[in-house]
Formats: structure tokens, sequence, C-alpha cells
């Protein structure tokens, strides 16, 4: 979407300032939100994936993470249990 026609409007509505370069690389984090009991299925189902999910013909970076959570029911509230780098379980090419 910052490749796109309407790519400035959206750098400034991220609360970034100056101008976009649409040739800089750009990284972008994925975080996978789900209950710690949730790990085995989300690892099987990286079999079919591919290295850290670089989209090189846009210059793009994806690094996907997982964050383990569980509702705490005294204080109201979501608690993060630990947070993993998914890439060391990616296949490489």
């Amino acid at each position: 979407m910052l490749r796109g026609e309407g790519g400035e409007l959206w750098y400034r509505n991220m609360g970034f300032g100056g101008t976009l370069n649409k040739n800089k690389s750009v990284t972008i984090d994925i975080i996978i939100m789900i209950t710690g009991d949730r790990e085995k299925e989300l690892l099987s189902h990286l079999d079919e994936f591919n290295d850290p999910l670089n989209l090189r013909d846009e210059n793009i970076i994806l690094r996907p993470y997982v964050a383990y959570y569980e509702w705490d029911k005294l204080k109201g509230k979501v608690n993060i249990q630990k947070h993993m780098d998914l890439r060391k379980h990616l296949k490489n090419k």
C-alpha cells in the first residue's frame, strides 16, 4: 500500500513525517497473536512457507513473529507471555 498510488497518504496517516522514498527498502514486522496451547499447530503450518518472506521485486522484507498470550481474569486484560521470531522455522530456498 505504501508503494501504490496513495502511498504518500498512507505514510502520513501512519504518523511518519517527511516524504516517502518509494525506492528505499521497507521491513515490516508481522506479529501473530495466539494462545500458547496452539504453538504446535502454528509450527506445523510453517512448513508451507519459504525463506524470510522477501518480496524482492517490491524491495520489501516481511519478518514474522508470534506472541503468545493468555487472558488475565483478575486484571481483565491480555497478558503477553512470550514472543518468538518465526524466521528460524522457515525453509530456506
